[in-house]
């Protein structure tokens, strides 16, 4: 894989090998001379039990699913097979707006067509797309678009700190 480093390295030809990134032809652990953290990607952090639900399921029975698995989001799957979503924010907006969870359709109030990114995304890259779409869950997707995971901001921020941690351990 090819990947642009910064300002002063030139693109060079890199594997992923244990977590660590590499140069092809040498065993050299770039990320160490380029920065003191290594290149995350998204994949690992995506959680991989996705709850899904129908789009004409009812906001309660979301809730309902959405706070047995505590999970704050659960992946709507079109017609079309393009993932949609349900958040606890969208739930707490219905609320607001005098819904009745019983008989409202999670259509009401989903989004559809949310944002889904590749498992080979940067984690800040991720993050950067999340505060920029004021959004709080990302779902991930494999090469053909099939969903394979779905990762929130407190998934980000809790494999940075502890990546931050490992740093500076040494």
């Amino acid at each position: 894989m090819w990947m642009h480093l910064g300002e002063g390295f030139e693109s060079l030809p890199l594997r992923l090998t244990a977590g660590r990134l590499r140069r092809l032809d040498s065993s050299v652990d770039l990320a160490c001379i380029h920065s003191p953290t290594e290149v995350m990607l998204l994949g690992p952090l995506a959680q991989p039990h996705v709850l899904t639900v129908d789009a004409d399921a009812t906001l309660a029975s979301a809730a309902e699913e959405m706070w047995a698995r505590r999970c704050g989001s659960a992946v709507v799957l079109g017609p079309d097979g393009k993932p949609g979503i349900i958040t606890e924010r969208d739930l707490l907006r219905a609320m607001a707006e005098g819904s009745d969870p019983g008989a409202t359709p999670v259509s009401s109030y989903m989004t559809p067509n949310a944002v889904a990114v590749n498992a080979s995304w940067e984690v800040v890259d991720a993050a950067r797309r999340m505060i920029q779409g004021g959004f709080r869950h990302l779902i991930v997707t494999d090469d053909r678009g099939g969903v394979t995971g779905i990762v929130s901001i407190r998934d980000m921020v809790a494999a940075l700190v502890e990546e931050r941690q490992r740093v500076l351990a040494g």
